[in-house]
């Protein structure tokens, strides 16, 4: 056998699953939820972020 042992490696970038500006969560991960759950308000703990822009 040519590979007796195979690695991997995975990277993530944080920006592609939320935008890092003001309104990045429009265009990310919490947009796309509240978008298929069909809510509209979302509260300062459901994603565990308060503060300026965080959804506060």
């Amino acid at each position: 056998m040519i590979f007796e042992k195979v690695f991997g490696i995975a990277t993530f970038y944080y920006g592609d699953a939320e935008p890092d500006h003001i309104n990045g969560w429009q265009g990310g991960i919490r947009g796309h939820a509240l978008k298929q759950s069909r809510q509209d308000v979302r509260g300062i703990s459901d994603w565990g972020q308060s503060g300026p822009g965080r959804g506060d």
